[in-house]
């Protein structure tokens, strides 16, 4: 194989990479899209608030700590060395932004529907 094949399979592999990238980062936005729809299935199984509470507030960690490896993933998994270096570093800022914005907005608009107080 000459050396624009492997150029090129190193292109493509990493657009596979970046659209599992997204992929992934959907997941943890799934997860937090959800997170109001189980309040309702945890007062049917007698959950009382403080336990729905500290079920959120799990919930809210792992999509943070999911988040946190999706991007590490990302960041480890590029073959080949990106064309400008702050471009690469804007892209993943872009989408760091677009998934702590999509997550956090779900869990602002929903605060008063989804228990997160302790007391």
């Amino acid at each position: 194989m000459c050396k624009d094949e492997t150029e090129r399979k190193n292109h493509l592999d990493d657009i596979k990479t970046l659209f599992d990238g997204i992929k992934h980062l959907a997941l943890v936005v799934s997860l937090a899209l959800g997170i109001p729809y189980l309040q309702d299935l945890m007062t049917e199984l007698g959950l009382l608030y403080r336990g729905r509470a500290y079920f959120n507030m799990v919930m809210v960690c792992l999509i943070l700590l999911l988040t946190y490896y999706a991007f590490k993933w990302l960041a480890l998994n590029f073959k080949s060395k990106p064309w400008s270096a702050p471009f690469h570093w804007f892209s993943f800022f872009v989408l760091a932004g677009i998934t702590i914005a999509t997550a956090g907005s779900v869990i602002y608009q929903q605060y008063e529907n989804v228990a997160f107080k302790f007391w």
